[in-house]
């Protein structure tokens, strides 16, 4: 009787653990960039089906990830926060996206990997004032640069590789000079 007791009392714990978490798993609290590289590479591999789930971007002419905001991804830890909660939140938990990538799981494994990557900065990351990269890629997914309603959530998606892509490139990097440092 006592070890029923004490298993429901686990069962109650982890389940109000999950229930905190928003469904996200708790990460220990340190980088660790070959689980990022690892996690990053086989959402990578996801991300094809879910791609072509959506009609094709057909505006090539604007870009939401230009290079000057890799270069910020890159350098700034508060530009690499606003990204990553940008497509957390505005992008992968918008209706019928978020329907797809819950069905690949794609969801979880990018908000895994969003929470890994904030341990990945020297110090604390504190969130400053936003990028004037960060501000360009807002006004032109809010306003009439990119089309509206699910055209402009399609050219999000349409640059999810790209992302998945500066995400392990960033690790890749972060790797490098870790190695080193020693």
């Amino acid at each position: 009787m006592k070890h029923s007791s004490a298993f429901m009392q686990a069962l109650c714990l982890a389940t109000l653990m999950i229930m905190a978490c928003g469904g996200r798993l708790p990460v220990k609290n340190r980088c660790n960039l070959n689980i990022i590289l690892k996690d990053t590479t086989n959402l990578i591999n996801k991300t094809n089906d879910f791609i072509q789930s959506f009609p094709q971007d057909k505006n090539k002419s604007v870009r939401l990830l230009t290079e000057a905001l890799e270069n910020d991804f890159k350098e700034n830890c508060s530009t690499r926060n606003q990204l990553l909660s940008f497509y957390a939140e505005d992008v992968l938990s918008a209706g019928k996206i978020l329907a797809e990538a819950k069905k690949s799981g794609i969801d979880h494994d990018f908000l895994k990997i969003q929470d890994l990557l904030q341990f990945c900065t020297p110090g604390k990351c504190e969130a400053t004032e936003v990028t004037r990269n960060m501000k360009e890629l807002r006004e032109k997914f809010d306003g009439n640069k990119v089309a509206k309603g699910m055209k402009r959530l399609n050219k999000a998606v349409s640059e999810f590789r790209s992302l998945l892509f500066w995400i392990h490139n960033f690790a890749i990097h972060e790797l490098k000079k870790t190695k080193g440092r020693k």
